[in-house]
């Protein structure tokens, strides 16, 4: 695994910031990776770019590519399976046999989703004499996905997976305490073939871009971890959108 300062990844290229920090080893304290910072304006604009390609693309309206995506992000997953759990087992204090487990889960939401993306359904009723009523699930747009640290490979899927299973495109907001977790997934999604260029970003921020996810009138939908501190504040805000 390259040493390299971690970047942000948006409309398929990575992109460096001039602020950087760094991770560490739960285990000794000692720092293990270096990443760029963003300060809200790449989130920003992130978002923006996903809602464009949302309204101007057909992967809303492509089942059998999105399906095809999640089981090439599996098979990635699963190419990079002991690489990802020393990271996870690195970077959040995890027991390796813990974080090999929490791997296998990634991989089978992905091929779960997969098989989900081809059997979104309708239902038609008949409500009067000649009058039908048609009932259709669509893609809400921009998801905006915020990942805890505790468990970055799962937290990350069980958004990312069905966000790509009903159609949406999605912008990623990786916990600073487990970036090259982010980072590999995301590595992962960028040689899936099928993937459509600027579907998804990801990138590393601090506080306040949080906000930026929910205060946006770009982002219409928001995954966010449960504990008070960084959900709470969040969803009133993203109500008024």
């Amino acid at each position: 695994m390259s040493r390299a300062a971690i970047q942000h990844w948006i409309q398929g290229e990575w992109v460096d910031s001039t602020t950087h920090a760094e991770t560490r080893t739960c285990f000794t304290g000692e720092p293990f990776r270096t990443f760029a910072v963003d300060d809200g304006t790449l989130s920003a604009q992130a978002i923006e770019h996903a809602r464009r390609v949302f309204e101007r693309s057909t992967w809303a309206h492509q089942p059998r590519l999105r399906a095809q995506v999640l089981l090439e992000l599996a098979d990635q997953l699963t190419a990079e399976f002991d690489t990802l759990a020393d990271v996870i087992s690195i970077e959040s204090g995890k027991l390796i046999h813990h974080a090999r487990g929490e791997v296998m889960a990634c991989i089978s939401e992905c091929r779960y989703y997969a098989g989900l993306a081809r059997s979104i359904q309708g239902r038609m009723l008949e409500t009067d004499a000649g009058k039908l009523s048609m009932f259709t699930q669509e893609a809400i747009g921009v998801a905006s996905i915020i990942v805890p640290w505790n468990a970055p490979g799962t937290l990350l899927v069980r958004s990312l997976a069905p966000a790509m299973a009903a159609g949406c495109t999605s912008v990623v907001k990786g916990a600073m305490q487990t970036v090259s977790t982010t980072h590999l997934f995301a590595e992962c999604l960028s040689r899936c073939p099928s993937l459509p260029q600027g579907w998804f970003r990801s990138f590393m921020a601090i506080w306040p871009v949080r906000k930026c996810f929910a205060s946006t009138q770009t982002s219409t939908s928001l995954a966010s971890p449960g504990q008070p501190l960084p959900g709470k504040p969040l969803w009133p805000q993203q109500r008024r959108h």
